[in-house]
């Protein structure tokens, strides 16, 4: 398994603010060297990324940012 935790921004200016964007977890499931499966969780952050996430099909389980 290799899993990938990011944080990503919509806008460059807002990089390195850990209150904008969305956090990201990637897991890979590799079998014979070879990439066999993948999930990932996407988590938006502040008030804007989420009503994108709504906007765009997504659900919103609960009011914690980060699960």
């Amino acid at each position: 398994f290799v899993v990938l935790h990011s944080h990503a921004t919509l806008k460059a200016a807002h990089r390195g603010d850990e209150s904008k964007g969305f956090i990201i977890t990637d897991t890979f499931r590799l079998q014979d060297g070879q990439l066999a499966e993948h999930w990932d969780a996407i988590q938006p952050i502040d008030f804007m990324t989420r009503a994108l996430m709504l906007l765009t099909g997504g659900a919103i389980a609960n009011t914690n940012p980060t699960f």
